[in-house]
């Protein structure tokens, strides 16, 4: 007895040394955080994706924009995605893995040569009409590489679309400010050979553990319990007027007062950079302590605050407007970020192929930003009347915190259903009546028992790895369509998989697998 109890001590010390999550502090071990080791990759192209616009369209963020060259490239990309919006809807399954992956390469290499040409052309000067359509070229290209990348990032958890998206943003700024410090020709070389680096980005992003596998149980897999509202017209209307409301205030701030972009000086630079890594970086930590909840309310009130501050620096600054123009700026990258993250979520539990949420959600904050600017700029009185633009900025920002916080995230707060055909087992039952300790330990016993019990079918009935996968998945409670979106094939190869697994084990039900997984 007392050497099997040595034997248990010394096995409970060793998984408290493994564990990462027991820290007197509650912070993350090294070993926790190489858990999210994989989405390296995924940040590393998101990044390059980002920086390669934004270094050649967005003039590496010299001022706030680049006048009617980012927002002109804008609505000329809207003649694209519009009707690629329009086609994706008629679609009655994913597009294919091989023809997403094609397309990524594809739209990669375009994107590398409108970024050369674009920085090699502030060395020769271009006609205006070529720069602008090589411009819009690069946006339609970049922007179609950054959703490949968010796209891989589907299934995940909130920890998961948060960490990829804001390290993302941090990474690219560091990135464009470092670039911004160089002569013209290194910045064509820099900018050239990064965004190239979505190429090998892609191919150890292929070899490394997709996001919804870095998933524990008892992990969140969505902020917004879109699990169960996504095809609420209601919530989707209201989340899209919400962020066209904060789309049209970051429009106008970029263009303040009269339409024109605002110059950055290196001090002014610096601090926009400076800003936007470290609320960032706050925000990805935020998330890795747990507290998913932030990307609720707690993210929208951030942003919220910096339309303030930068509305109110205007004012109170209206001589120099780059320190006003600091927070717009920022606000815009955060804003960003916060519409990638909502679009991996939507991703995620949508009915309808990724890309659908991708242009839709492109096109409800970028092209409603163009047209603030545009209007900004030509309409009288507005581009005359600097307190007019205030107010109507000020009243922007208060409809758009209206929408979101009484529709949206009211709706947040419902808690996710069980999709209809998911039995609920005795486990399910004891974790919903314990404590959160107690929670975690069941979890954790969850999944081994479930690995194990995927395991002995595997290796009783012969199954093949991919018949494994899709079981596993169908077990878990995901419907056909849902496991075909994950794993990248067609409903009816997976419907094909589920019945030949059917035709091996002898079993005939989503509840008589359960049943054997738990008897394992």
């Amino acid at each position: 007895m007392g050497n099997e109890n040595a034997v248990s001590a010394r096995e409970t010390l060793a998984h408290e040394e493994e564990d990462p999550t027991i820290d007197n502090e509650g912070a993350y071990h090294v070993s926790e955080l190489k858990r999210y080791a994989p989405l390296l990759p995924l940040i590393a192209g998101l990044a390059c994706s980002r920086v390669g616009l934004n270094a050649s369209v967005y003039s590496n963020y010299a001022q706030t924009d680049a006048g009617f060259i980012s927002d002109g490239t804008v609505l000329a990309a809207l003649i694209v995605f519009a009707p690629l919006l329009f086609a994706i809807t008629k679609l009655n399954e994913p597009l294919s893995k091989a023809f997403v992956n094609r397309s990524a390469t594809a739209v990669f290499a375009l994107e590398t040569i409108c970024v050369a040409l674009l920085e090699y052309g502030t060395l020769f000067p271009l006609q205006e009409a070529v720069r602008f359509v090589i411009a819009a070229i690069c946006t339609i290209t970049s922007t179609c590489a950054m959703y490949y990348w968010l796209r891989r990032a589907r299934g995940g958890s909130v920890i998961i679309g948060a960490t990829l998206v804001f390290s993302a943003i941090a990474a690219s700024e560091l990135i464009l400010m470092l670039v911004n410090c160089l002569p013209a020709g290194s910045q064509a070389i820099i900018a050239t050979v990064i965004s190239a680096a979505q190429f090998p980005a892609q191919h150890i992003a292929k070899r490394t553990s997709n996001p919804f596998q870095l998933v524990k149980n008892n992990e969140p897999r969505s902020a917004y319990s879109l699990k169960a509202s996504i095809r609420n017209k209601r919530l989707l209307a209201s989340s899209a007027l919400g962020v066209a409301a904060l789309g049209l205030t970051v429009g106008l701030l970029r263009g303040y007062p009269n339409g024109q972009p605002i110059a950055f000086d290196s001090a002014s630079r610096t601090a926009y950079m400076l800003v936007t890594v470290v609320i960032c970086m706050i925000i990805v930590l935020i998330c890795l302590s747990g507290k998913t909840g932030f990307m609720t309310t707690g993210i929208w009130i951030m942003l919220l605050c910096l339309a303030c501050l930068a509305i109110t620096s205007f004012a109170a600054f209206p001589d120099s407007l780059s320190i006003g123009a600091v927070f717009a700026t920022s606000l815009n990258a955060l804003t960003v970020g916060y519409c990638y993250y909502l679009t991996i979520e939507f991703m995620t539990h949508g009915w309808r192929d990724p890309y659908y949420y991708a242009f839709s959600g492109w096109i409800v904050y970028f092209v409603t930003r163009a047209f603030a600017r545009i209007v900004l700029s030509n309409i009288t009185p507005l581009n005359s009347d600097a307190e007019l633009t205030l107010a109507i900025m000020a009243d922007a920002v208060v409809a758009s915190a209206l929408i979101i916080f009484v529709r949206f995230l009211n709706d947040a707060k419902t808690p996710a259903q069980e999709l209809p055909d998911v039995q609920t087992s005795p486990l399910q039952k004891a974790v919903a009546l314990s404590s959160p300790e107690e929670q975690s330990a069941i979890a954790s016993l969850r999944e081994d028992s479930f690995a194990a019990g995927i395991a002995a079918l595997k290796k009783q009935y012969q199954l093949s790895e991919r018949e494994t996968e899709v079981i596993s998945l169908y077990a878990q409670g995901h419907t056909q369509k849902k496991i075909a979106s994950e794993l990248f094939i067609t409903p009816g190869t997976v419907h094909e998989h589920i019945r030949h697994a059917y035709t091996k084990t002898g079993l005939h039900s989503r509840q008589q697998i359960l049943d054997f997984i738990h008897e394992q």
